[in-house]
């Protein structure tokens, strides 16, 4: 059973593709449930295999777990191969983890964004909440993925600006482009035109002009 395109699209843009790539590969985790629940897993498995190893690499953590989950299933099941069967078992106790920090780290992104949006003037007590938010979530870094990252970083870099603490600021930047760019992430853009105002503010014009065509 083969999904549409999913080997295609060498000249499409890295954040297009990363898109295609999840639908199809949600796509064919919602074929994998009918074809598992009518008992002919052997429809999908191969396809699942090949996908799985796609969408590794764009960290879609709880697609990779349950693709890896329903590959453990049929490894043990029906092609009883029990080394498989390890392999995939770690991976989706390895992307079941990863997709839990996920989803704790993105709700608390958005609960403090929403009081953050709601004021111009943050007080003390939210300013305190933020920051230890930081601190809990910058761990998570080390595992150096994209699905959580992308929004630790967010925080961190927010975070540092209420304490206008440019520093901290522009290091989290930095690194923050410099992540997302190994990633061929184009949301590194945004960190480039982040660092404009600090560069001006700190006079650093020829930096701020620089930043500035970069994130363009």
């Amino acid at each position: 059973m083969k999904t549409k395109g999913i080997n295609k699209a060498t000249t499409t843009k890295p954040s297009d593709l990363r898109k295609m790539i999840y639908a199809e590969a949600s796509e064919l985790l919602d074929q994998a449930r009918k074809a598992f629940k009518n008992n002919n897993p052997d429809l999908v498995a191969t396809d699942l295999r090949r996908v799985l190893k796609k969408i590794e690499k764009y960290d879609f953590n709880r697609l990779c777990a349950e693709m890896a989950g329903f590959l453990q299933y049929y490894s043990f099941m029906y092609s009883h191969d029990r080394l498989r069967g390890k392999r995939y078992d770690e991976k989706r106790r390895h992307y079941s983890k990863l997709a839990n920090i996920e989803e704790e780290v993105v709700a608390k992104y958005a609960a403090i964004s929403y009081q953050l949006k709601a004021t111009a003037h943050p007080s003390q007590s939210l300013k305190k909440e933020l920051s230890e938010l930081c601190k809990e979530v910058k761990p998570y870094l080390d595992y150096h993925n994209l699905s959580i990252s992308t929004f630790v970083y967010s925080l961190l870099v927010v975070n540092a600006d209420l304490q206008h603490n440019f520093e901290e600021y522009i290091k989290y930047c930095k690194e923050a482009i410099d992540f997302l760019e190994s990633r061929g992430d184009r949301s590194s853009l945004h960190y480039y035109y982040y660092l404009v105002p600090v560069m001006i503010e700190t006079q650093q014009f020829d930096l701020a002009e620089k930043y500035l065509m970069l994130s363009i």
